[in-house]
């Protein structure tokens, strides 16, 4: 299953219109905009009389307490079986149990009771589907775009969904600041090269504490395709305290890389850095994909990527002559490669 597909419900009272883009999809904001409606009469489409058409290229479901009983049951016995969540054979069993639950388009509304509990959270990651999460809970457990958090604009009886955020706000560097990395591995290692007093927040979840000891100008820089669940609150605290901090949000370190003068289009064509119809619903991230695709196309090179390692290729002045067995690009200045069109202007020169 994959994403760009348009769903579409039209009764005699309401009509509803959005493209789904990614496995997961949230739409929040005040009450009375329409967002339960739509599970609710996604439900009573299901009467033949109702008169309620639903187009979609996959089949439409509600995922309930009770129609998420039996699942959870079956997650709850493969986790207390298989304690580590990450191997291969939990992934097998969990894709064997799930596999029922495959193409679909599951609506999920806030008064879903296990909406973040650990089990629903295995469910969305092991089944090829695709997710629209109608909350204003943050859902620190599911790895979800912040470009895909939605409101909803209401005009009569028609519906349609609005990006909360504007990704172009969240795509600039301000080399005066202190960098936050999200991470502690590779991408730290990128900027912690480049740049003086780069602070590793070692996950995303821990961003917000650090803040509490930071008393310059500072930029966050974070995986934008997971960082759905933790930028509501950021930038509420952001407000509240009147910090001087902004946010460098791409889809990932892995896509600024193949998104960089680093690789020919031929090798990173421009359908692999917006993947929106071919990235699989088994991908629980782009964040993921892309890692993927980076590994796969740099294996057994030179340049050989690793997540825990950063490869010298990444941040050193590439050979004087064309190594056979890397398939970058030769670039003097790598900082200018991956982060020169992003840089403020005005900002001191690149080396």
């Amino acid at each position: 299953m994959t994403g760009g597909f348009t769903f579409k419900l039209v009764s005699k009272k309401v009509q509803y219109e959005f493209t789904v883009r990614r496995k997961i999809m949230r739409i929040t904001g005040d009450s009375a905009a329409g967002k339960s409606e739509l599970a609710r009469t996604l439900l009573d489409a299901q009467n033949p009389r109702a008169g309620i058409t639903v187009t979609c290229r996959y089949p439409c479901a509600v995922l309930d307490d009770q129609a998420f009983r039996a699942a959870s049951r079956e997650i709850l016995k493969l986790s207390g079986r298989i304690k580590n969540h990450d191997s291969a054979e939990f992934y097998h069993a969990a894709r064997r149990l799930l596999a029922d639950y495959d193409n679909c388009l599951f609506f999920v509304d806030e008064d879903f009771s296990l909406l973040g509990s650990r089990e629903f959270a295995l469910f969305c990651k092991h089944t090829d589907s695709f997710f629209v999460l109608i909350c204003r809970d943050c859902l620190g457990r599911l790895p979800y775009s912040y470009t895909d958090i939605y409101t909803m604009k209401t005009s009569g009886k028609f519906h349609t969904l609005v990006p909360k955020y504007n990704a172009s706000d969240y795509m600039v560097l301000d080399e005066k600041r202190t960098f936050i990395t999200e991470d502690s591995n590779a991408g730290f290692q990128f900027f912690d090269c480049f740049y003086n007093g780069v602070i590793s927040a070692r996950g995303k979840s821990k961003i917000r504490s650090l803040l509490t000891g930071i008393c310059c100008k500072a930029e966050i820089i974070a995986d934008g395709a997971a960082f759905g669940s933790e930028i509501d609150a950021l930038q509420g605290e952001l407000l509240r305290r009147h910090l001087d901090v902004i946010l460098f949000l791409p889809e990932s370190f892995e896509w600024l890389l193949l998104s960089s003068g680093l690789f020919s289009n031929d090798i990173v064509p421009d359908e692999a850095l917006h993947p929106v119809s071919s990235v699989s619903g088994l991908y629980f991230s782009w964040e993921q994909y892309f890692t993927d695709f980076l590994m796969k196309i740099t294996k057994n090179c030179e340049n050989s990527y690793s997540k825990k390692r950063l490869n010298t290729c990444y941040y050193l002045p590439c050979c004087c002559k064309k190594n056979p067995n890397c398939n970058l690009i030769p670039a003097a200045k790598k900082k200018q490669a991956v982060l020169g069109m992003y840089l403020k202007k005005g900002n001191t020169k690149l080396p």
